[in-house]
């Protein structure tokens, strides 16, 4: 199986079909490797205590998430079923395919560098159907506020399956799912007075 990411130029693939998705890839096993990996690389970088710009921080959980998820697929009855494509330059993007999807990692509110790739990604002309793996980091960058599979399509998400999140004691984390009780972040106003001169 190997593919790249790069544009088709004939259409291989069916349009996108939720039940598809969901009767192919999200099995206990492999919701549960992804969901411990992210969890296990946000731990890690967190207790390495690093002493740098949350940037630097960002792309080594990207980094130690995508290690973690193989190291956990290579160990479950997935392991030759799931193929990984890394680099060690830093330089291509790392993904991983799955019963002909493509799966990418992505920091929630990340825009990522802008290049060909992610316009290929963006507007889902891959030769397969690209899954975006989207987790958020908790305030305190010790743990992992949510993670979802999301497929998306020119900024335009067709479908979001949550992860459930582990926490230590082996108890799932309720993730709010509803965003309609999300409170409006505070907008800063300028209040012009004016003042009587003496």
């Amino acid at each position: 199986m190997g593919h790249i990411i790069q544009r088709t130029l004939f259409s291989e693939k069916d349009a996108f079909n939720q039940n598809d998705f969901e009767s192919k890839c999200m099995n206990d096993i492999f919701i549960d490797c992804v969901s411990s990996g992210i969890s296990r690389a946000v731990k890690k970088v967190a207790y390495a205590n690093l002493q740098t710009r949350l940037r630097v921080k960002s792309d080594s959980i990207h980094d130690v998430a995508f290690a973690e998820i193989q190291n956990a697929i290579s160990r479950s009855e997935l392991y030759n079923k799931v193929e990984f494509h890394s680099d060690i330059s830093g330089n291509k993007r790392l993904w991983f395919s799955y019963n002909n999807y493509m799966f990418i990692l992505c920091k929630s509110e990340s825009e990522g560098n802008k290049s060909s790739i992610s316009d290929i990604i963006d507007s889902q002309n891959a030769s397969c159907h690209v899954i975006t793996i989207k987790y958020t980091i908790n305030s305190t960058w010790d743990g992992v506020a949510s993670a979802s599979f999301q497929y998306i399509r020119n900024k335009v998400v067709e479908m979001v399956y949550y992860i459930p999140i582990m926490n230590d004691t082996k108890m799932y984390l309720d993730v709010d799912t509803d965003n309609s009780n999300e409170i409006p972040a505070a907008k800063a106003t300028l209040k012009i007075s004016s003042k009587k001169a003496k």
